[in-house]
């Protein structure tokens, strides 16, 4: 149970980050640049990338992929994986409190 509730929360935390700093690349630049990476996920997350959209259980470089972020130096990828302990409204509340703490220190 508790492992289900950390990936929702780690699923929370990438999508509170994505629709922050969502747009700011494009899937198909970094689909052309690295076509080896792209080659190697399998047809339903290809799909999926191209569209600049994750699903649970992708690899790190599908996430990338789709959501990686372009700063003026390049492209920047960030991840951070936390288990956070208590019910599901403590875990939810400890998910929103590392999101945010993570863009406001963001510089």
């Amino acid at each position: 149970m508790h492992v289900r509730v950390a990936r929702i929360a780690l699923t929370f935390a990438i999508t509170a980050g994505a629709l922050i700093f969502g747009g700011c690349a494009n899937p198909g630049h970094r689909i052309s640049e690295h076509p080896e990476m792209y080659q190697s996920l399998p047809p339903r997350d290809q799909a999926l990338v191209s569209q600049g959209q994750i699903r649970p259980g992708m690899t790190m470089d599908a996430v990338w992929l789709a959501w990686g972020r372009r700063t003026d130096a390049g492209i920047e990828v960030r991840a951070r994986h936390t288990l956070f302990a208590g019910d599901r409204e403590a875990v939810r509340r400890q998910t929103v409190a590392t999101a945010l703490e993570g863009l406001l220190l963001d510089d």
